[in-house]
């Protein structure tokens, strides 16, 4: 098996292409949100509208820390926090393997590692560089 993790301090981060790619083969770990859910519409602590802020983000894309957008829609990369399996993804695989560096986001250096199929892995990780372990049982 296949396993997509990041091999550099910062973090997992997939760029606006590799992650548009990823939305038009149809994957399931990349979700699109209406902007003012997003932002929280009506949300008393926002020092601006969620419309003023989603603004500045199209204005900005591509920028680290921005949300990525396309067709006016947020979307959102469900590869990064949905635990160790969505990085299995044979989509997600396919897709560093074909457009290798242009798939990385902001302070990431993609790899891809192969383990054995039955294997129960885990992503473990340091300040964002990330390696694969094989699960194991721990108590309190």
């Amino acid at each position: 098996m296949k396993v997509v993790i990041n091999k550099c301090y910062g973090g997992f981060n997939l760029s606006s292409k590799a992650l548009f790619k990823l939305q038009d083969l149809g994957s399931q770990f990349v979700r699109v949100m209406e902007p003012e859910e997003y932002y929280g519409k009506g949300k008393k602590y926002a020092r601006r509208t969620w419309e003023e802020r989603f603004k500045k983000d199209k204005e900005e894309q591509g920028s680290f820390g921005c949300p990525i957008i396309r067709n006016d829609k947020i979307l959102i990369d469900d590869y990064k926090y949905n635990g160790s399996k969505p990085r299995a993804c044979p989509l997600l695989v396919q897709v560093v393997e074909e457009i290798g560096e242009e798939s990385y986001g902001g302070c990431a250096e993609l790899k891809i590692v192969e383990i054995p199929d039955d294997i129960d892995f885990e992503i473990e990780e340091y300040d964002g560089m990330e390696t694969v372990s094989e699960r194991h049982q721990t108590w309190g």
